[in-house]
């Protein structure tokens, strides 16, 4: 992640988001982050490497390395973690329905969407898209669930689903889809 310009004194930050079980994660991450410095022949600038993992099990502990663990600019981060913390925020949240148990995804997805309705205000960001990502999280975390029942399950009004961009992304692809058929039926009739 690159510093914005208007703040270019901010840290290069190399992140990682590990999910998968991989006993050779680190030497690729470390050969990955010291090439970028090099190539870009990075001196002057501050950098930071945070590695999140779903929990503790995922991370494979690799000796060789250890003493960049040490680092003030080096953070691991465990999703399991966060399971517990007292007051979450949106963001949190998002990321425990990553990680949750899928019995207990649901639940969590309803309360997050009540919240984020009721305060739309208070959002990281606009609601159409805190919803989009709600979506997006669930059709991957209960695969099981129609597109339906995880509109339901949210409150989504057909409204919210026509501000959202994945409706309008598919409502442009099916317009365009129409237009080339209409196009090709027409040159094979003439």
């Amino acid at each position: 992640l690159v510093p914005p310009s208007a703040t270019p004194e901010a840290p290069l930050v190399f992140l990682e988001a590990q999910m998968q079980d991989q006993p050779e994660f680190y030497g690729r991450f470390w050969s990955e982050l010291f090439l970028y410095l090099y190539r870009r022949a990075i001196r002057d600038q501050q950098w930071q490497a945070i590695v999140i993992f779903p929990d503790r099990a995922t991370e494979h502990w690799d000796a060789r390395y250890a003493p960049l663990f040490g680092l003030p600019i080096v953070h691991r981060v465990y999703l399991e973690d966060l399971a517990t913390h007292p007051a979450p925020s949106v963001g949190l949240q998002l990321l425990r329905l990553v990680v949750a148990e899928p019995a207990v995804v649901r639940q969590q997805a309803q309360h997050l969407a009540r919240r984020a309705h009721a305060d739309p205000a208070a959002l990281p960001l606009p609601l159409p898209d805190l919803l989009n990502l709600l979506e997006t999280i669930l059709a991957y975390r209960l695969p099981s669930l129609a597109h339906a029942e995880i509109q339901a399950m949210l409150g989504l009004t057909h409204n919210d689903l026509k501000q959202s961009r994945f409706y309008q992304e598919v409502f442009a692809e099916g317009q365009k889809e129409g237009l080339e058929k209409g196009q090709k039926e027409g040159l094979e009739k003439g």
